[in-house]
Parts: C-alpha cells; structure tokens; sequence
C-alpha cells in the first residue's frame, strides 16, 4: 500500500490485532491482498526504522502465500519493535495472522 487514502480506509474500516511490538489492521479489500507497514519516528532514527521494515518484509514474503486475497493489512509498530530479535519477531507476526484468520473464519461461519 503506497497511497494516503488506502491507509485512511485500512486505519477506519479494519480490524486490530493487538500484538506486543506492533498492531495488524486488516480490512476488506476488493483490490487484493496488500500490505502496508507504518514504523514511527518513536521507533529510532532512519536506520532502525528501515532495518525494521526490511525485517517485517522479509516476514511477509514467507506467509503471503499462506493468505487469502481478501483484505488489504497494516502493520502498525511500537517502539519495543526496535530491540526484539528477528526470530522472535517472526513467531509474533505468524501468530498474529493465525488470530486474524481465525477470526474472520468465526465471522464469517
């Protein structure tokens, strides 16, 4: 997701998946599945900031192909972000898109 107004709709219309290092915001998209990633200035300077979305990139390019085309999704970040070590990151998003489908399965069942 690269426009302001996906991210708006996305920040509005979805649903939070609080996690301890960051939120995933999932909502309804006829577009496609696409992601976004918002890391603040609270996380660090440049280069952390870029090293945390080089991280959460990396994540994502193995569970895209688990996922369903449905939903457009934000991964919003917290300052703690910055310490955690990669394979801890990694079990934490996996975890929060396991709760992410379980839900919508819920919903829509």
């Amino acid at each position: 997701i690269k426009k302001r107004g996906t991210f708006s709709y996305v920040f509005k219309k979805g649903v939070r998946f609080p996690s301890k290092n960051f939120v995933l915001i999932a909502a309804p998209s006829k577009e496609g599945l696409k992601f976004g990633l918002s890391v603040s200035k609270q996380c660090g300077k440049a280069v952390v900031r870029n090293k945390i979305k080089r991280r959460l990139r990396m994540i994502l390019t193995d569970i895209i192909p688990t996922l369903s085309g449905k939903y457009l999704y934000v991964i919003t970040t917290k300052p703690s972000i910055a310490e955690v070590d990669f394979q801890k990151l990694t079990s934490e998003v996996k975890l929060a898109f396991e709760n992410e489908e379980k839900f919508h399965k819920i919903q829509l069942s």
